[in-house]
């Protein structure tokens, strides 16, 4: 009988202690993520406050949508598309009308909300009609493929 331990042994427990650390160091980084988050959501917000709402800082609307999206804050998500949404009607600027249609659209569509997403398309659709945007045009057929592909699995 030997006292040396088999070296498999000692390469499962190798393996298993470095997949322990992988995992320890990816939910630091996760927590840094949601973190920085916040400090951009924050700081997005202060922008906001700073000064009148205007064509070249609409966008600002969309960028604090994506982040609490991407913190899977749905509802913070969909307020602030909405708040975008509202401001470019007042603005009278339909391209961004239209993208925040899409985006609150898309949003309906990943939380299966597809009852809600299908009466922001048919909105959408007529005022694509209007506009020589073939960004947007695509940008709608994609999120509408992704809504019947959602509604059929």
């Amino acid at each position: 009988m030997s006292i040396l331990p088999n070296i498999n042994t000692i390469t499962m427990k190798f393996i298993i202690a470095k997949k322990v650390v992988s995992i320890c160091c990816l939910s630091l980084l996760c927590m840094q993520d949601v973190k920085t988050q916040s400090g951009r959501i924050d700081s997005l917000k202060q922008r906001l406050q700073q000064g009148q709402i205007d064509i070249s800082s609409i966008h600002l609307y969309a960028e604090i949508a994506t982040a609490y999206f991407d913190k899977g804050q749905f509802n913070s998500s969909l307020m602030y598309h909405q708040l975008g949404l509202s401001k470019s009607i007042a603005l009278q600027n339909k391209y961004w009308e239209v993208k925040y249609m899409l985006s609150t659209a898309g949003l309906y569509t990943a939380a299966t909300k597809f009852d809600s997403a299908e009466l922001y398309y048919a909105r959408i659709y007529p005022m694509l009609q209007s506009q020589n945007n073939d960004t947007l045009k695509t940008t709608y057929y994609q999120k509408k493929g992704t809504l019947y592909l959602h509604q059929n699995n």
